[in-house]
This record gives C-alpha cells, sequence and structure tokens, in this order.
C-alpha cells in the first residue's frame, strides 16, 4: 500500500518497493528493532570471529519471502501504470550497521574492525555481497522491473579504504543484479569522486 501511494496521489515516474534497508541482515539471524528516536539497532553486533559465524546463509524465498511477496502484489496492483524499483543496500553500509548494530555518524567501530581485522571484515562483506545480489535477482523473479543499490555510507571511507572494502563487494552484487536482465542502478552518494570507477566496476545502468 506505501509503495503505491505515491503513484496513486503524485502520479510519481516509477514505484520503489516499500521496506527497510537491514532486511538481509535479519534475514541472517540479526535481532533487529527500530527505537523512536533512535532509529534500527541491532542488540547484538558483529564484533568477533564467533559473532561472524551464527549469521546464516540467505535464501531469499525463505528468509525474505515476505518481501518478494510485497514485490509481486505491488507488480499485480500497478498494472503496468510505471515501473516497479525493487532496491536493496550495499555490502559495505549493511556491514557498518551490523558492526556498529546502529547507525552511527563516525563509523569508530567498523573503520576499526577494517583496519585491524580486515580479514573478517572481508569475509563479512563478501558474504553480504553474495546474499544482497541474490535478493536482487529473487525480487527481478518476483516482478521488480529495476533494481537499485543504496550504498549510502560510501562516504565513510577514504579513497583506499572504499576501493578495498566498498567497491569489489557493491560491484559484484550490481553484476550479479544485473544477470537477472533488467537495469541496474548503483547510488554511492559522498562518493562521487569515483564515478569512473564506480560505473566501470559495476557495469550499472545509472550511478
Amino acid at each position: 500500500e506505501v509503495t503505491l501511494q505515491p503513484v496513486d496521489l503524485i502520479g510519481v515516474d516509477a514505484a520503489i518497493i516499500f521496506s527497510d534497508i537491514l532486511v538481509v541482515p535479519q534475514a541472517m539471524g540479526m535481532a533487529l528493532t527500530v527505537d523512536e528516536g533512535v532509529g534500527p539497532r541491532f542488540s547484538a553486533p558483529i564484533r568477533t570471529v564467533q559473532d561472524l559465524k551464527r549469521l546464516r546463509p540467505v535464501v531469499p524465498e525463505e528468509g525474505l519471502g515476505y518481501m518478494l511477496e510485497a514485490v509481486r502484489l505491488a507488480r499485480h496492483e500497478l498494472e503496468g501504470r510505471v515501473p516497479l524499483i525493487g532496491f536493496d543496500g550495499a555490502p559495505w553500509t549493511l556491514a557498518s550497521y551490523m558492526i556498529e548494530g546502529g547507525g552511527t555518524k563516525t563509523f569508530a567501530v567498523a573503520k576499526r574492525m577494517l583496519a585491524e581485522h580486515p580479514t573478517m571484515a572481508h569475509e563479512l562483506l563478501d558474504r553480504l555481497a553474495h546474499a544482497v545480489g541474490q535478493f536482487l535477482v529473487a525480487q527481478v523473479k518476483a516482478g521488480a522491473q529495476v533494481v537499485q543499490l543504496f550504498d549510502s555510507w560510501a562516504g565513510a571511507l577514504a579513497p583506499a579504504d572504499f576501493r578495498a572494502f566498498a567497491l569489489p563487494y557493491l560491484a559484484r552484487a550490481a553484476r550479479t543484479a544485473k544477470s537477472a536482465g533488467v537495469p541496474v542502478i548503483v547510488f554511492a552518494p559522498g562518493a562521487g569522486w569515483a564515478l569512473e570507477e564506480l560505473a566501470e566496476a559495476t557495469g550499472a545502468d545509472v550511478v
């Protein structure tokens, strides 16, 4: 219903599936709450190898089946009036929430992991790239006609860290999504300096 309202009331050019950005970490087994005045919170953030091991693989049709059903319903109700956009958070942005335990202005805990435990960070990002890519493909199969990757916290990383910890995993997720045969949008606010690298690495139709 919320996906359809802007189309019905304002007449926008496309509909985007209404969802929280953190559904993939939730599907991996992380307990998510949204506290008034605080925002999304993970009560048990990822800080150790043991924390990482407790994350389960994501099977979109199972752990995210409710999202895919929402895509199917929205596509049906739109009746071809406008395209339907599916979306998900990019690996680095999701990882930062998972490591910090919620929103942050400093990214101190997440950046410390990148610096002090890069192997663990890469493993988390690798798992997220796979899950996000598969989830976007599943959204296309359910009826999404375009998909978008939000790397909301891309601007939190200096160029070297962005190239090491954000771009490769964003690119993997985007190229997996592209294999589903629909246009792919990559949104990386704060990383305008990397537009050419983003375009080349992700193969996205729109940056």
